[in-house]
């Protein structure tokens, strides 16, 4: 799953702290943006409880890409389908 914003985007030497529990990039704090810096923290750890990872990296128009990646189900608890 990908999911882009168009806001002013994420250094490239933060991208991994802003995964640590109430860091906030010096750009946010000084412009004023709300938060506590816990939802990407949140985010890492519920997604790492299903298995799954998230990467961020620069949109091409500007902003954040996060792109979730979920594991595959086990064979043997993939619903089956009916064809017609």
């Amino acid at each position: 799953m990908t999911v882009r914003d168009q806001g002013p985007g994420i250094d490239p030497e933060e991208r991994e702290r802003v995964f640590e529990p109430f860091y906030r990039s010096p750009g946010t704090t000084r412009s004023g943006v709300a938060g506590t810096g816990l939802g990407l923290a949140i985010t890492r750890e519920l997604l790492a409880g299903m298995g799954a990872t998230i990467r961020l990296d620069d949109a091409p128009d500007g902003g954040t890409v996060a792109e979730l990646t979920f594991p595959l189900p086990p064979a043997d608890r993939v619903p089956a389908t009916s064809a017609g």
